[in-house]
């Protein structure tokens, strides 16, 4: 950002889904601060122009001036916007306004704890000033991630909306890691009014000196040390890992409650069962099924589960004999939900019949704040979930 001499103005990167090309790129606002009267708030640059975003962006900066704070600094001069992308770069939606927005906050001063950052940013706007999340979150990862190896960015600072945060798969989780750990600072936010002169809040410390050793500096490492020592890197990290792995509580299943409590402290989870009873008069009537609700042959039953906070859901069938364990998540994989989400479960042909009776057993659902450990036996599995899982119970009949 520079005030003087010339306009005072600000440049922010938003990534490009599934464009590793071009991988960033960009929107900065430039006000010229000449008081005047103008029909429109904002004049946008030609390649904003061509992409047919004029009415998308005045719309983001009144948003901002309106919803977002910072008004005594707002001024009555006309902004220029432009987009700042490479030949041949495509931007669609509208994940760029949480960069629009924050430049504008940038070029009239309203975060001043954010000098010398450079930001990325991946949001939409929406007209009440909240931040919705984008899609294809895994993908603009990719082209951050990308666009680091190319190009080193002077302290980054990565933006994204709050619910995208809160909703990363596993797969997306593992690579923002992959950027924290080259030295990208990471903050979510719900709402252009979060952004005040404070914000973030708390200092925003540079990564550790060790991290940027191990990471930003890999390159050079490899041309002044040899590719021996990036081996015996590997090895160290790896011997480190292991013994953690051995050494944490965490990595095993446990009935202990300390242990439970300190690695997964498990939630509250409700078992939600709607059946349909078939009459004598032949009507087959909808109804809520109560735990141990004895069906027959030819009622039909759908499982849903909704957690009460965000975290890791497991969901699991347990036969009558006690035996056979059957996970009943999608494709048997950690499954991160948000709080009040419904997730109805389909039940594997084992368990149920043609008529959509269930076998006798057990329902078995637990919410964790972690993933649980991958691969765990059915013998550590069983006792830790007769500890810690909400349970219900569906009787069918046996003839």
């Amino acid at each position: 950002m520079t005030r003087q001499p010339g306009p005072r103005h600000a440049l922010v990167y938003f990534p490009l889904a599934g464009d590793l090309d071009h991988g960033l790129a960009a929107v900065r606002v430039i006000d010229w601060d000449q008081p005047g009267s103008y029909t429109r708030m904002t004049q946008a640059g030609p390649c904003a122009h061509e992409l047919r975003k004029d009415d998308e962006i005045e719309g983001i900066i009144r948003t901002e001036r309106l919803c977002g704070g910072c008004r005594s600094a707002a001024t009555t001069g006309q902004l220029m916007v432009e987009l700042v992308v490479a030949d041949g770069a495509q931007v669609c939606g509208a994940s760029y306004t949480l960069a629009l927005a924050l430049a504008d906050k940038l070029a009239r001063g309203c975060l001043p704890r954010l000098a010398g950052w450079t930001v990325i940013a991946s949001g939409v706007v929406k007209r009440d000033g909240s931040i919705g999340a984008v899609g294809r979150i895994d993908e603009k990862l990719a082209a951050l991630e990308y666009a680091l190896t190319r190009q080193p960015l002077a302290k980054p600072l990565l933006v994204l909306a709050r619910d995208n945060l809160d909703a990363l798969t596993t797969d997306e989780r593992q690579r923002l890691r992959g950027l924290i750990a080259a030295g990208v600072q990471c903050v979510g936010v719900a709402a252009l009014a979060d952004m005040r002169p404070d914000w973030p809040r708390g200092r925003i410390p540079p990564p550790p000196w060790w991290r940027r050793l191990l990471n930003g500096r890999r390159r050079a490492m490899a041309a002044v040390l040899g590719w021996r020592w990036q081996w015996l890197t590997v090895i160290i990290v790896t011997v480190a890992i292991l013994y953690y792995l051995w050494w944490s509580p965490c990595g095993a299943l446990s009935t202990d409650p300390a242990i439970i409590e300190r690695c997964w402290a498990p939630q509250p989870v409700a078992l939600r069962i709607d059946c349909s009873v078939q009459h004598l008069n032949g009507e087959r009537t909808p109804r809520h099924c109560p735990s141990g609700t004895f069906l027959s042959e030819d009622d039909q039953f759908s499982l849903e589960v909704k957690p009460s906070a965000p975290g890791w859901l497991y969901v699991y069938y347990l036969d009558a004999a006690g035996q056979a364990l059957d996970d009943l998540r999608p494709d048997g994989k950690p499954w991160p939900v948000l709080t009040g989400q419904r997730l109805p479960v389909t039940l594997p042909d084992r368990i149920s019949s043609s008529a959509g009776r269930p076998a006798n057993g057990r329902f078995l659902a637990v919410l964790t704040s972690k993933p649980l450990p991958e691969g765990a036996p059915a013998a550590l599995l069983k006792p830790f979930l007769e500890a810690v899982a909400e349970e219900f119970v569906l009787c069918g009949d046996p003839h």
